[in-house]
């Protein structure tokens, strides 16, 4: 079977994200705007290739009205994760709610912690990585 592989740069979305506009009218409107492109007429599956693009999942989900499969990188990189720290012994299966849960990041900004902090549902710690002076 043949697959044709299209690329779209969408510089605009993760920025969106970050300032924590996702699930408006204005991340409608950029969505909209990118996933219009021609270059995408016809598709049968979307690779969202951002860690930023899960959030925004459900709205690009619903630009293609549930059409389109949405392939998460995230979810694949995650199971690939717990694959290896199984296969090493290393996977914690259960975490106590006061477990620290501390991330490494390359750049910050506060409105990311703020949607990190939303997601997790509780406080976070960023830090930069690498460790800069």
């Amino acid at each position: 079977q043949n697959i044709e592989l299209q690329s779209l740069a969408t510089p605009l979305l993760a920025p969106m994200i970050e300032e924590g506009f996702f699930n408006k009218n204005i991340s409608k409107a950029v969505i909209q705007e990118y996933l219009s492109n021609p270059i995408l007429a016809d598709i049968q599956a979307l690779i969202l290739a951002c860690t930023h693009y899960p959030l925004i999942k459900e709205e690009i989900a619903d630009f293609y009205q549930h059409k389109v499969e949405i392939l998460d990188s995230s979810l694949l990189v995650a199971n690939y994760l717990k694959q290896k720290l199984t296969e090493l012994n290393l996977l914690q299966v259960e975490t106590r709610k006061n477990t620290i849960l501390k991330f490494y990041i390359s750049d910050y900004t506060q409105s990311f912690e703020q949607t990190a902090q939303f997601f997790f549902g509780r406080n976070i710690t960023l830090e930069h990585y690498p460790l800069w002076e």
